[in-house]
């Protein structure tokens, strides 16, 4: 309104000018009105059907003021840590049942920075069949992160993986076992077969057996580097010896063998075939560059070979950081991390770690044992010499008291104790 009208009928004017509209809720004054029919002001009016006392104007103008003292206080910003009722309400809010166990898969989604949505649970709870223990949750996160959204088999080699029980030597060893078994088998019942097919399964056995045997050993003894192992050719040639021994008994089986020795070897060879498989393809799964985690994550290529520092079966672990942001997961020589993990008879665990920028080299080396890092100490000299002989200087040296864990480094995850709850103004 402009103004107040009087019960005589005549206006009595206010000043609205620009220097008092920003205090219009307390700064005009009506003189000389007999009664308050329409009034206006900044914040919406008051009843034009009853009058108003000095006092009542008094009262309402001081609400008026302090209303906009609380208007312009600033939000205080609470950082606290995240606690069980923030998950409960989180699944609340994705309109997900608020149960232990869905407590426990949206956890581990944060912890695997998998973004927490209602997909995702369900996605992950779907994978992982009813399983609630641990290894099966984070296996099923994983699998998740690596975009195998509809991977069930992917899942279960994880979680052999995240249970320790991916042992490539071990498994070429059973393998190769098994192997000389049936191979002696075959000659007490050479007679089954005729005399070219009885050598034709002679011949490729043998030769799975040498290429299992080069595959331990990798290292040159002459020059101590490694020969390497072409983990897909390998694959390749197993898939093919697996379908080849299927052949074989399918052949047995229309000859119907009261004796079912052979039969048994054969289907005890294809489950060793299996189990190598099985960690090969884990290997590649592991090696996939994540789709679905949250933030920058390093991505690395991995490899678990024989390890030939040992005279017992045992493995060695390897990782090469990817180049980011690289769509075909290609390794830069010049710009990577590779970390090595390896049993030693003498020293126990060791873990590796060598960061590479162009010709320069920093290397960290990890154990738990106080005598291993003293003796890593000691061989540091001879380690700088060694990787001058090959065009490479050592930028530092540096020694960690902790068991190595390739897990830890292949499958990064956030501490739950580190992650807070903010609540701020926007």
């Amino acid at each position: 309104m402009d103004g107040v009208r009087s019960g005589s009928g005549k206006r009595s004017k206010l000043d609205w000018s620009k220097n008092n509209q920003s205090n219009a809720s307390e700064s005009f004054n009506i003189n000389n009105v007999g009664g308050v029919e329409e009034l206006g002001n900044a914040r919406g009016g008051i009843s034009s059907s009853q009058n108003v006392s000095p006092a009542e104007k008094v009262s309402q103008s001081a609400a008026a003021s302090k209303a906009d003292q609380v208007e312009k206080t600033p939000f205080q910003t609470v950082r606290r840590q995240m606690n069980s009722t923030d998950v409960i309400d989180q699944l609340i809010l994705m309109k997900v049942a608020p149960n232990k166990e869905n407590q426990h898969v949206l956890l581990t989604m944060i912890q695997y920075g998998i973004e927490a949505t209602s997909d995702n649970l369900e996605l992950i709870n779907r994978l992982k069949r009813g399983k609630k223990n641990p290894n099966a949750v984070e296996s099923a996160v994983i699998a998740v992160s690596k975009g195998l959204t509809q991977s069930i088999d992917g899942v279960d080699l994880l979680e052999v993986f995240m249970q320790n029980q991916v042992k490539v030597s071990q498994q070429m060893q059973a393998l190769e076992n098994a192997l000389s078994k049936f191979q002696g088998l075959l000659l007490q019942y050479g007679d089954i077969f005729d005399k070219g097919l009885h050598q034709g399964i002679s011949s490729i056995i043998g030769k799975l057996v040498d290429e299992l045997e080069r595959a331990k050993d990798i290292l040159n003894k002459e020059t101590g580097e490694l020969k390497g192992l072409k983990r897909g050719e390998m694959v390749q040639n197993l898939v093919t010896f697996q379908d080849f021994m299927e052949g074989i008994l399918s052949q047995l089986a229309q000859l119907k063998l009261e004796d079912r020795s052979l039969p048994k070897s054969i289907h005890n060879v294809n489950r060793k075939v299996t189990d190598l498989l099985d960690s090969f393809t884990s290997q590649l799964i592991l090696s996939k560059a994540s789709e679905k985690q949250i933030g920058i994550q390093e991505d690395y290529s991995y490899w678990q070979i024989p390890n030939p520092l040992t005279q017992y079966p045992s493995n060695m672990d390897i990782l090469i950081q990817k180049e980011p942001n690289n769509k075909k997961a290609k390794v830069n020589p010049k710009d990577t991390k590779i970390m090595v993990k390896l049993e030693t008879e003498n020293m126990g665990e060791v873990g590796i770690e060598a960061t590479v920028t162009e010709n320069k080299v920093f290397f960290v080396i990890e154990s738990d044992k106080t005598e291993t890092r003293e003796s890593a100490r000691e061989l540091s000299a001879e380690l700088k010499d060694e990787m001058a002989a090959h065009n490479y200087e050592v930028l530092g040296f540096r020694t960690v008291k902790r068991r190595p864990d390739i897990k830890k480094k292949l499958l990064p995850t956030v501490n739950l104790n580190d992650i807070s709850r903010i609540q701020t103004e926007v």
